[in-house]
């Protein structure tokens, strides 16, 4: 059994399903929670692509699921790296390796050397056999330059320190000069060179761009729309987008010394922050506008979708989802003078152009329901709806990974 929250235990093979999402960045690299589902997938599907399974390790952000035990141990897919990095075999450096090379040719011409000594002092001199071969010996043993390996020693010593003077840790010797001979870095991104925390980075409303600074689930941040600050309060469109973002929401944040902890889905969370930043709480906004009724996010239709009402009867219902699949079903957008015919083209292109920035878009709209509306279907969301704005996410790198690639 597996809910929001759990660790998955084992390699599960998944019998039912209500809405699971599992964080499997630990495993595939992914940033953000994969959807699961029952079905069966194809026989030589990737790893990524196993959708009916639950890898041991990985975190449940989201839903509930039954699964059975099809892996433990050394038989998870967990368990298949231990196993593949136990087994790798060292490499030796380019340096030891010329090193190896040198030292067999040294070895050859001693004994070559000694070898034309002892016969010209036996066949041509005439000498006694052991008296040549001791001289022989002793050749042998001063033509080794036994001071080499003590300089190859405090060369890379002297790499060591120089690296360590860069904050650079290095446990063995000669990885010092296998780094100089190193002409191609491959790193895992997620986690590694970023922070897996999903952070907005933008907000595209029908009249502005605006930019979000901080990174992560700081809740601290400035809203830029050319460069210059604006205060959210100030437009209406951004804080109904914002707004509207906070309410389709199922994610939780919880604040301690003044960073936050999430609890759910990391990009909920981070539209959360981004609420956060502009000044709207959540639990005040959900006290003011509770929720009455919801449509959960499936990949058949690509949106999720909650009812709310204030305390006064009157009832709204916000949508979030894909951009694309929330700009066929709006007939009308959100501007500072009211809601006004829906330019799709335009919003396209602003989609287009967060996608190029390798960011990852939702879309978010919302209507008025009719008052004390208690249940929420899909003909609800057939007409009526305005489209408000778009979200751009990124897994912003780490400020050390940036200075360590420049």
């Amino acid at each position: 059994m597996l809910q929001s929250g759990d660790k998955v235990p084992a390699d599960l093979r998944l019998i039912t399903v209500k809405n699971l999402q599992i964080q499997e960045a630990v495993l595939t690299g992914e940033s953000v929670p994969i959807e699961k589902r029952p079905q069966e997938v194809a026989q030589d599907a990737v790893l990524g692509d196993r959708f009916n399974l639950a890898y041991s390790g990985t975190l449940v952000t989201f839903g509930q699921a039954r699964g059975v035990v099809v892996g433990t141990g050394v038989q998870t897919e967990i368990g298949h790296i231990s196993q593949m990095v136990s087994q790798v075999q060292t490499l030796t450096t380019p340096l030891l390796l010329q090193m190896a090379v040198f030292a067999r040719w040294i070895t050859a011409a001693v004994f070559v050397l000694s070898g034309l000594v002892f016969a010209f002092g036996i066949l041509v001199r005439g000498g006694d056999t052991v008296d040549m071969f001791m001289t022989v010996v002793g050749l042998a043993v001063a033509a080794i330059p036994e001071g080499l390996p003590a300089i190859l020693t405090v060369t890379l010593a002297i790499g060591v320190q120089s690296l360590a003077s860069r904050n650079a840790i290095i446990r063995r010797l000669p990885a010092v000069e296998t780094l100089g001979a190193v002409s191609i870095i491959c790193s895992d991104k997620t986690g590694t060179l970023t922070r897996n925390e999903m952070t907005v980075s933008s907000i595209i409303t029908e009249e502005h761009h605006i930019d979000i600074t901080g990174t992560g689930y700081e809740p601290a941040g400035d809203f830029q729309c050319a460069g210059q600050s604006i205060t959210p309060e100030n437009h209406s469109t951004l804080l109904a987008t914002l707004q509207s973002a906070l309410y389709c929401n199922d994610s939780r944040l919880e604040l301690a010394d003044g960073t936050c902890k999430i609890h759910g889905d990391p990009m909920e969370a981070a539209l959360l922050v981004a609420a956060l930043k502009a000044g709207l709480n959540s639990d005040e906004a959900l006290n003011e506008w509770p929720r009455r009724d919801l449509i959960p996010f499936e990949s058949e239709h690509k949106f999720m979708a909650t009812l709310h009402h204030n305390h006064q009867g009157e009832a709204m219902i916000h949508v979030k989802g894909a951009p694309e699949r929330l700009l066929a079903m709006c007939t009308l957008e959100r501007t500072s003078t009211g809601d006004q015919p829906i330019n799709p083209d335009a919003w396209h292109a602003a989609i287009e152009a967060l996608a190029k920035q390798g960011q990852r878009v939702l879309g978010v709209a919302s209507k008025s329901a009719k008052p004390h509306q208690t249940e929420l279907s899909f003909n609800d969301l057939e007409n009526g709806l305005v489209f408000l704005g778009l979200f751009g996410l990124i897994d912003p790198p780490r400020s050390e990974a940036i200075a360590a690639v420049n």
